[in-house]
């Protein structure tokens, strides 16, 4: 729908670029070399495209740039088995970006789910430190609902309870607690986590070992 859309995007105030991944799209440049200037731009990235100078030129020309990093991880193995990407490659990237904050706005956000929610606060310490707390959001996974953190049985809930220690990340615990145990989209959860791990060839007991050993401890369904 890129002709059809172009042709009323002159008309707006803010345009929000979101993907697959925004930076890989064949029509961006095109997109952004016909837009009126004045127009403000949001684009969400998955931080695996260092910026370009064809591409920073562009930018350099709107009113208002604001560039939102979608990070759910922040160690090289937690980084792989999440979001099954180069860790060491999406934070060169961010650091690239971030020579041009004099003139780009740039934040951050963490989609929640069962595979992170320990995680969070190494994640937002990270995060935070790099972006300032207020530039900082988060997102909850509904969808697929066998990843909604509220699913998970109540000795997984008090292991996340037990390390999570950073206080945005102590925040989010109520809502964990929010929903009750679903005993059949916790099994579907664990099926489909062995059923990726096999194809990946990915075991997660390798990359987020402590998640591992919480949910197969006190027989709780093993993966």
């Amino acid at each position: 729908r890129y002709e059809e859309l172009l042709s009323i995007m002159q008309d707006a105030v803010q345009l929000e670029l979101m993907g697959g991944e925004t930076l890989l799209a064949k029509n961006l440049i095109p997109l952004l070399t016909k837009l009126n200037k004045r127009i403000a731009i949001k684009i969400t990235t998955n931080a695996s495209q260092p910026p370009t100078d064809e591409l920073v030129a562009l930018l350099k020309q709107f009113k208002n740039v604001c560039i939102t990093f979608s990070i759910d991880a922040v160690s090289p193995l937690t980084f792989k088995y999440i979001r099954t990407g180069d860790w060491f490659q999406v934070e060169r990237s961010m650091q690239d970006w971030l020579q041009y904050k004099d003139w780009i706005n740039f934040r951050s956000t963490v989609t929640i789910s069962i595979l992170n929610m320990g995680l969070l606060s190494d994640v937002f310490k990270y995060l935070d430190k790099m972006f300032g707390i207020t530039n900082v959001g988060y997102n909850w996974v509904s969808d697929p609902d066998y990843y909604a953190v509220g699913i998970m049985p109540d000795t997984v809930k008090e292991w996340i309870d037990s390390k999570t220690t950073y206080f945005k990340a102590q925040k989010l615990l109520p809502y964990m607690w929010s929903s009750k145990h679903d005993p059949i989209l916790w099994q579907r959860f664990l099926t489909r986590t062995h059923h990726l791990d096999n194809i990946r060839e990915q075991p997660i007991e390798n990359y987020l070992t402590e998640l591992y050993n919480a949910i197969n401890k006190n027989d709780v369904r093993h993966i």
